[in-house]
């Protein structure tokens, strides 16, 4: 039985990068869904069902009450316990940053173009993407600065000055995680100014994965990708539910990050410990079967149990934990950018067992591999 057309809003700034990711995924759900219709317009006095809004200011929340629809947010910010929420968890950000940037070897690091958090302030998505980077660097004793704010100086030549000066004094190699994508080629530049090497003096990773930002610098800046076509999906999904079944939506879903981005502002590895680098190394380039401990074993002349120990010691994980990690990762990669088969990225990534490979991947990822490729993958 064919189903009623449902017509969507999409009240988006779409021209921005967030605003064009949320369509990418409320698009995909469409495409799914023939008889979901979508209406891109910021003016609120047009015909539709509901609404799927980005809402970042309180000025719209009394427009869309007073329309009385079903709206559902895609922003980081919860404005109003009227909209349900689809949006992603902020203290997993920051700590998706710190265990990478620990991973790619380096021991100090720093952040530039936060505020400093108040704590006697409520909770935001900033101050909650700061204390999962810094609580998560404290676990791994890893020593950190912040540099300036983003809003330490309107006048650009004077905040580059400053920024060169903080940069010259900070100890090198560092790893630098910024507020967002433009504070990092923002910082780019001044590294340039400083004749300082990207990513060898100084790893640099962004927030949001900016794609035009991000690829237009020298080098690409590595970012966390927040999961943002994923909740034009999952809040297209929301809305739709919501309409044709006129069930209230749950108020909040929260989803996971997708992971980082790497490029070549962190494309390098920085640990001090030879036998760590080698290791590391071998598993960046070998996440096929044949990866195995005891073949790592032949690289580095130390016994199991002393790699284990330096691995708990100095990344905070075993390396069975750590062989895992870089083989879904590698499968995710594969999932969004490739049309090979699920069974064939399974086996590439050392899984000879399809249903153990999609149990692992929606234990980290939150979503089946064939969900999660519908979300990201190639249109």
């Amino acid at each position: 039985m064919a189903h009623p057309p449902v017509h969507i809003q999409l009240y988006l700034p779409c021209s921005s990068s967030f605003g064009t990711k949320i369509l990418e995924g409320a698009s995909r759900f469409a495409r799914e869904k023939p008889h979901v219709r979508l209406i891109i317009n910021n003016q609120l006095n047009i015909q539709t069902d509901g609404i799927l809004a980005a809402l970042d200011t309180p000025a719209n929340i009394p427009k869309l009450q007073k329309i009385k629809l079903p709206v559902v947010n895609v922003t980081d910010i919860q404005l109003h316990p009227t909209f349900p929420t689809v949006m992603c968890n902020n203290y997993a950000i920051g700590k998706t940053a710190a265990e990478y940037l620990v991973l790619r070897g380096f021991y100090q690091m720093a952040t530039y173009g936060w505020d400093k958090p108040n704590p006697d302030a409520d909770p935001n998505f900033a101050s909650e993407r700061f204390r999962g980077f810094i609580q998560t660097l404290e676990k791994h004793n890893r020593p950190y600065v912040q540099i300036l704010p983003e809003a330490c100086s309107e006048q650009w030549k004077t905040h580059l000055q400053q920024l060169c000066d903080q940069l010259q004094s900070l100890p090198r190699p560092l790893a630098i995680w910024c507020s967002c994508d433009q504070m990092g080629a923002n910082l780019l530049y001044a590294c340039r100014e400083l004749g300082l090497g990207i990513p060898d003096d100084i790893g640099v990773l962004g927030i949001g994965d900016e794609f035009p930002i991000c690829e237009i610098c020298e080098p690409a800046i590595s970012s966390v990708d927040t999961a943002i076509v994923q909740r034009g999906y999952r809040g297209m999904a929301m809305l739709t539910h919501w309409i044709e079944n006129q069930t209230r939506a749950p108020r909040t879903q929260v989803l996971q990050p997708v992971g980082v981005t790497e490029r070549g502002s962190t494309n390098a590895l920085h640990f001090t410990d030879i036998h760590l680098r080698t290791v590391m190394q071998l598993i960046m380039e070998n996440l096929d079967g044949d990866l195995h401990i005891e073949r790592l074993l032949d690289h580095v002349p130390i016994s199991r149990r002393r790699l284990e120990t330096k691995c708990r010691n100095i990344l905070g994980e075993s390396l069975a934990q750590i062989i895992r990690k870089a083989r879904l990762n590698r499968a995710r990669e594969l999932l969004i950018d490739t049309s090979q088969s699920i069974h064939d990225i399974a086996g590439q990534c050392g899984y000879k067992n399809i249903s153990a490979f999609s149990a692992a991947f929606t234990r980290d990822f939150g979503s089946k591999p064939s969900v999660y490729r519908k979300m990201l993958g190639q249109p």
